[in-house]
């Protein structure tokens, strides 16, 4: 009776590792269905949905890509908050390259690069380059792609912006992440992993363990929360809220939200001593001297983070438990960053256009310039953005 069982239960786990590793390969040969069945959700397949393995660039968006969303609350969003959020439309299209050009583009007066601060938008018309082309009457070559860092701007622009023959060349620097996105690299030129992205220099069955791993993973996070976000934790409280979130007062106006991208607490002139930093040195250079190898202007947009412009206005008393411990020192660390940046930039002759001061002015006004519950620039920010940028070119 024993043996009876025991050749059954072997039988059963047998035609369960058959059945994953067909259903697995099925989805690899086709990846499109990944999309139909609605396993976007699993961390694994929502990567494989959309990204393809770039031997220079770690990942690149899939040529083609496109997708709809209508019910999407932010990446810092979580129930536990009790806050009414209006559910963000997206409308993506990208070219053949994989970027956020809703058509092919042979020539362009202006090549942009950055991260998702210039994929992101409700569509194409929403986007940075899409108002800063409204604004400024240049045509724009669109080459931003999130989770991207100075390094991967470089390479990019080499590849893709050349053959466009730009007049301008903006270099689009996120005080927030770009320089862990450069410390990422490093650790992936030797071998290690970049971020969240595991299905890089996986073989077929370190990948297929990933898979598993991450859908036993989903459905645990299912039952535990229903709207758990895997993709980018945080740290909560027991009421499953961000230890971060803060309530920001402006003019005549309360808005609770996250500064989720902290200040670096150490001066410029440290900063400029650490080895991302002297990297980052290392791309400018190159990229000033690419330009003018090209008879391109190049240009550095400084992009501050929610915590450089909003901090000030920030409660003193009403936030989580974590940013009151941090408040006053994130607040008299506000310009460390961008002050080595600025250093950088004129070491290398290049010309930066910082938003700070225009975003500052903007939340003296009342202005709140990015999601509540989202990483990245709201339509008035990218607006603000785009028209000081056009601005600043013209003159």
């Amino acid at each position: 009776m024993l043996t009876k069982v025991l050749k059954n239960l072997i039988l059963l786990l047998c035609s369960l590792a058959a059945t994953i590793l067909l259903i697995f390969t099925a989805l690899e040969l086709f990846p499109p269905l990944i999309r139909a069945l609605r396993l976007t959700g699993i961390h694994y397949y929502g990567l494989r949905e959309r990204y393809i393995i770039d031997p220079q660039l770690v990942f690149r968006i899939k040529p083609f890509y496109k997708i709809k969303i209508s019910d999407y609350k932010g990446d810092l969003y979580l129930p536990g908050y009790k806050v009414d959020v209006e559910p963000i439309q997206i409308e993506f299209q990208c070219d053949k390259d994989g970027f956020r050009n809703a058509n092919y583009i042979s020539s362009a007066d202006t090549v942009i690069v950055g991260d998702s601060y210039i994929e992101v938008g409700r569509d194409d018309s929403d986007t940075f380059s899409g108002r800063f082309a409204r604004h400024s009457g240049l045509s724009v070559k669109n080459i931003g792609i999130g989770w991207w860092g100075p390094i991967q701007y470089l390479i990019a622009l080499e590849r893709h912006a050349l053959r466009v023959n730009p007049k301008y060349a903006v270099f689009c620097f996120f005080e927030g992440n770009d320089m862990q996105d450069i410390i990422q690299y490093a650790r992936w030129y030797k071998g290690k992993a970049y971020y969240h992205f595991n299905f890089c220099r996986k073989n077929f069955f370190q990948r297929l363990w990933i898979a598993v791993t991450d859908t036993v993973n989903f459905i645990r996070s299912s039952f535990r929360e229903k709207f758990a976000r895997r993709n980018s934790p945080t740290i909560r409280d027991n009421k499953g809220v961000d230890i971060r979130w803060s309530e920001v007062n402006l003019a005549d106006k309360s808005i609770k939200t996250v500064f989720c991208y902290q200040n670096d607490l150490r001066p410029a002139s440290v900063l400029l001593k650490a080895p991302e930093y002297i990297i980052l040195s290392d791309v400018l250079r190159a990229f000033k001297k690419i330009c003018v190898g090209n008879n391109i202007v190049p240009l550095l947009v400084f992009i501050p983070t929610r915590t450089h412009v909003y901090a000030p206005y920030s409660s003193a008393v009403r936030g989580g438990p974590y940013w009151l411990k941090v408040r006053e020192k994130q607040i008299a660390a506000r310009q460390n960053i961008e002050d080595a940046i600025t250093a950088l930039c004129r070491d290398n002759g290049i010309r930066m256009i910082s938003l700070t001061p225009k975003f500052e002015s903007l939340a003296k006004e009342g202005k709140f310039l990015y999601y509540p519950f989202d990483s990245h620039w709201n339509s008035e920010g990218r607006e603000a953005a785009a028209r000081y940028v056009a601005e600043e070119i013209r003159k």
